[in-house]
């Protein structure tokens, strides 16, 4: 049995999403406390906490500008709860 040439390994794929949350929660370090990024068919679903609406949205247009289909968005604003 064979790979498919272009199709990468799910295991390849789920350490880019694990890099990508890492430099998202970096990056946005005041807004997004936890940010998982969960590979499921058709898309990615967002896991994790945000201190407002905002660091939520911030997560979404982080994925959606690297050409990422999001499927659901699961981050739970936690308004003044910060690090």
């Amino acid at each position: 049995m064979t790979a498919l040439p272009d199709s990468p390994c799910v295991c390849d794929m789920a350490k880019e999403l694990e890099e990508i949350a890492a430099g998202i929660r970096t990056r946005y370090r005041w807004l997004i406390l936890e940010l998982q990024i969960e590979l499921v068919e058709g898309g990615m679903v967002l896991r994790g906490r945000a201190v407002t609406f905002y660091g939520k949205q911030v997560a979404q247009y982080e994925l959606l500008r690297r050409g990422l289909a999001i499927v659901a968005n699961h981050i739970a604003v936690t308004v003044g709860k910060r690090l």
